[in-house]
């Protein structure tokens, strides 16, 4: 099965990017996009904007102890006029079933 989010984009500070092409190593901007939702979630704060650059993600997307506010929410958008894929085919879900 897999997921497409579409969406726009409003540039703030709080920016964040991902990309299948990024590395864990780089800084998260456009220019040195992460790699993975892991290492962008951990990163990420209430106001944060992370957008996902088009491609596929073979991961799960985990926001447990992540809290926006509604002033500050956190935000996870497709980067403009770009289709990001979330593909969980290829993952098992995890004993308890409480993510997939």
């Amino acid at each position: 099965m897999a997921f497409v989010i579409l969406g726009g984009s409003i540039l703030r500070s709080g920016d964040w990017y991902v990309s299948p092409s990024g590395s864990d190593l780089d800084s998260g901007t456009f220019a040195e996009p992460w790699k993975t939702f892991d290492k962008a979630v951990t990163s990420m704060g209430a106001g944060d904007t992370l957008y996902l650059r088009g491609g596929s993600y073979a991961e799960r997307l985990i926001l447990i102890s992540k809290e926006g506010t509604l002033v500050a929410p956190i935000v996870i958008s497709a980067y403009a006029s770009e289709v990001p894929v979330i593909d969980g085919g290829a993952l098992t879900v995890p004993s308890g079933g409480r993510q997939g």
